[in-house]
């Protein structure tokens, strides 16, 4: 499993952290002139055309053109090459792999979907591995040019040992030593990260939080998740498992979670705490369009059913799915109470609420949050273009390429 080089602050350390500075900021804003580069990083000139140089050599950067002129001669803009390397983004949820193939630029050029319970040559690393063979098979890429694969998954997790521990209904994947693995397999960086922190980081640099510099991402599906990016970074904690918003208490006499704490705002507001509470209430009498779909006892029902129902006035999924929101508001105070961020962005499923359903959660928010934090917070739903699981992954291996730029100007080919 990849773990950064850049330790210590002698002169070798600070030009590795000087690239790195360059590489993350032009992929950002690209394009950039020269000048908005060393403005933007505060690098000397000199310094600053001396690491592009680096840069342009390896074939990893590009001229793109003239841009804008101001005074003077018309700058020369610089962007990524797409197509100088390429990256994986593997996204394990507790019902798919999701495999994704993009350029440099984050842009998908091939995705490959299997349930999670499909099984190649073994178990489910064995599973795994065939799969990335294939997707990048079908892809017509090859080998030569792959150079990092992102994993994400639900957490609780281990970035530093990539190991997925125990989460909820996913025995099968913990504490196998999922990244070392993959990279052991394939001869190249692997990062392993928690679902929502890569989408959080997507979503700083594609979505809704590049506007914000410090944001609260949430999102709900088989579980609860929630990244914090704080200052402009991602904010994982000491050991990797910081952010887990779901996993605060808002009734410390409520039930037990299966993280070991009583009342979790996940046991309110998840998926599948959202359709228990349905068939609970459709067993005690209420009426439910649901029911109409799918029979009294509504046999395979469906988070994404119930959002559906809503939409179509159903009164129960309107009222199940409003207390869920008012129970996440709960928990969002918390975070809001920790960190005073300036956004809160609704991802996976939450953004398909109703209106309604989410005026749910902002009373909440703006009622039990310090006023001050609530007045000028923004709560905004996600932008992060599809396949937005996989993107998260591949925007996690990107960021780890860019703050060691070594891997990229020392890199050793790839075989398969």
């Amino acid at each position: 499993m990849h773990r950064s080089s850049r330790q210590g602050t002698n002169l070798q350390s600070v030009k590795w952290q000087n690239r790195a500075a360059v590489l993350e900021t032009l992929w950002r804003f690209q394009p950039l002139s020269r000048r908005d580069l060393a403005r933007r990083t505060d690098l000397t000139p000199a310094t600053l055309t001396n690491i592009v140089s680096e840069f342009l050599d390896a074939g990893i950067v590009q001229e793109t053109g003239f841009g804008a002129q101001r005074t003077g001669r018309r700058p020369t803009m610089l962007a990524f090459v797409p197509d100088c390397y390429y990256l994986l983004g593997v996204n394990l949820s507790r019902t798919e792999i999701s495999i994704g193939v993009f350029d440099m630029r984050l842009n998908a050029q091939h995705v490959l979907v299997r349930p999670i319970s499909e099984r190649i040559g073994g178990g489910p690393v064995d599973t795994l591995l065939h799969l990335i063979r294939q997707a990048v098979a079908e892809s017509g890429l090859g080998w030569e040019r792959l150079i990092a694969i992102g994993i994400s998954a639900p957490g609780p997790l281990s970035g530093q040992e990539g190991m997925i521990y125990a989460p909820p209904h996913f025995p099968e994947w913990s504490y196998l030593p999922l990244g070392p693995l993959v990279q052991q397999a394939f001869n190249v960086p692997v990062w392993l990260e928690n679902d929502a922190n890569a989408n959080a980081l997507a979503e700083h640099w594609l979505g809704a939080g590049r506007a914000f510099n410090t944001f609260v991402y949430v999102e709900n599906h088989s579980g609860l998740g929630s990244g914090i990016i704080l200052n402009g970074h991602l904010f994982t904690g000491s050991t990797g498992v910081a952010a887990e918003v779901g996993h605060t208490s808002i009734d410390r006499h409520g039930p037990r979670c299966p993280c070991g704490n009583y009342g979790c705002v996940e046991i309110y507001s998840s998926g599948p705490a959202i359709v228990e509470r349905v068939r609970q209430a459709h067993a005690a009498g209420r009426r439910t369009l649901l029911a109409e779909w799918l029979g009294d006892a509504l046999d395979g029902l469906t988070f994404d059913q119930v959002i559906e129902a809503s939409h179509q006035d159903d009164a129960l999924s309107i009222e199940v799915l409003c207390e869920a929101c008012r129970a996440l508001g709960q928990g969002l105070v918390n975070a809001i109470n920790l960190v005073d961020p300036e956004a809160i962005i609704l991802g996976h499923k939450l953004h398909r609420f109703r209106a309604d359903c989410l005026e749910a959660l902002r009373e909440v928010i703006q009622q039990q949050a310090i006023p001050q934090a609530a007045a000028r917070l923004n709560i905004v739903v996600t932008q992060l273009p599809e396949p937005a699981a996989v993107t998260g992954a591949a925007c996690r291996a990107l960021s780890g390429l860019l703050q060691d730029p070594h891997l990229l100007l020392e890199r050793t080919p790839v075989t398969g």
